[in-house]
């Protein structure tokens, strides 16, 4: 695919943001603001968007990856990967994320280290923002930037689309669904190919200020040198205090199930909304 198709799928994702915004002008006045949420933490993402003329960030204080594989043991290691979002009206939002450190190191290699890939994306929620219905769906397309150094990137310029979905369940638990679609760069840079990632979760309150969430995630990179499938079973918990619900903390443990998949990861972090 050429650049004309990248070209529009940029104009594409600034396009969905003003799209929905002109009849919601009332609304956005309004003072009160919707519960904190995070696209943080676990690998799903919220249907939700941030409240109009609101920044939030949501960065990942530290994230290490452990995987061993026939006596060689490979670690990536993410410091303060951030995400900036901004609300543009009642039901979008622009998003930036940046990941400043990284370093990936391998048994008996010299360890790469340095900045990673950086991703623009838009979130549209087209239905039931305010939580008043069973469903709630937003569409988020993106676009990769390749700021990584050599070893942490491939240098490639890709696309893909998320589609959040959450179902509201008794007790205030929720189901929540984030399939994604990617049109990554063939390993021999041949050309083009999918990869398609779906998570599944279920959160659930622990009391008035924890959440709980476990999710299946799987990840098949359907490359024309052979398709590849990383699955996990991840666990996080985030902690929103009382004393300031416009900040949430959170960590998490994610366990690989194949050799494709690091065969652990463990993160902690903080988002703050302003």
């Amino acid at each position: 695919m050429g650049s004309m198709f990248f070209m529009g799928y940029g104009l594409l994702i600034l396009a969905l943001v003003p799209a929905v915004g002109h009849s919601q002008a009332i609304d956005d006045q309004s003072d009160g603001l919707r519960a904190l949420c995070p696209d943080r933490p676990a690998k799903g993402t919220s249907p939700c968007t941030l409240d109009p003329g609101h920044f939030q960030i949501e960065t990942g204080a530290v994230d290490i990856t452990r995987q061993r594989d026939a006596g060689i043991t490979m670690r990536q290691t993410s410091i303060s990967s951030t995400t900036l979002k901004f609300g543009m009206n009642r039901n979008a939002d622009i998003e930036i994320s940046v990941n400043p450190w990284l370093r990936s190191s391998q048994t008996g290699q010299r360890p790469t280290e340095g900045l990673g890939d950086t991703l623009l994306r838009a979130k549209v929620n087209i239905a039931n923002q305010d939580g008043d219905g069973k469903w709630a769906i937003a569409v988020a397309p993106f676009i990769k930037i390749p700021t990584a150094r050599h070893g942490l990137g491939n240098g490639k310029v890709e696309v893909g689309v998320v589609v959040p979905t959450t179902r509201a369940l008794p007790g205030n638990m929720s189901l929540a669904f984030s399939p994604e679609i990617d049109v990554n760069e063939n390993a021999d840079q041949s050309g083009r190919h999918l990869n398609i990632i779906d998570v599944m979760g279920l959160n659930w309150p622990l009391s008035e200020t924890i959440t709980a969430t476990i999710e299946a995630w799987t990840d098949t990179d359907i490359d024309p040198q052979g398709t590849t499938t990383r699955a996990s079973i991840d666990l996080a918990m985030a902690w929103i205090p009382k004393t300031n619900r416009q900040i949430q903390w959170d960590g998490g443990l994610n366990f690989g199930l194949n050799r494709q998949t690091p065969d652990e990861e463990v993160y902690f972090g903080i988002s703050r909304r302003f």
